[in-house]
């Protein structure tokens, strides 16, 4: 990447100024860490749309916030509930913060849409140690 961002910036807004979708919004956000452009894809979808919440989430996410990515992330797969990538960064996100249910829940939902992927397994495997409960541990 030639790191463009602020190119890529330019050309979002113009296409919002002519037709805005929350895509757009998201692109923009993720073009310029602007985490006002993903409250704004959310208003914009009415409070509906997947991508806004998964887009705010992965901001937070990669600034390594989280218990405050978390929320967006629950969202979004309320929403939609086959997000992949969306449900192994939330199962992350709850293993750093302690949460062990919901990261038991988050990975769980990942081994099942990807029942092949290692380090699901793993973390799993640590959720369950951690949850007291070394007998699903194993199994995992």
């Amino acid at each position: 990447m030639l790191q463009l961002r602020h190119k890529a910036a330019e050309i979002i807004q113009q296409q919002i100024d002519i037709q805005p979708t929350v895509k757009l919004y998201c692109l923009l956000g993720d073009a310029t860490d602007d985490v006002t452009c993903y409250s704004k894809a959310w208003e914009f979808s009415n409070h509906k749309s997947s991508r806004a919440q998964r887009h705010w989430g992965n901001y937070l996410f990669d600034h390594k916030k989280y218990e405050e990515c978390i929320p967006h992330y629950e969202q979004s797969v309320d929403i939609n509930s086959i997000q992949d990538r969306v449900w192994l960064r939330l199962g992350y996100a709850a293993l750093m913060t302690e949460n062990w249910e919901l990261s038991a829940k988050a990975y769980r939902r990942y081994t099942y849409l990807h029942p092949n992927t290692f380090e699901a397994w793993n973390n799993l495997a640590k959720v369950y140690v951690k949850q007291g409960d070394k007998n699903r541990a194993y199994r995992a």
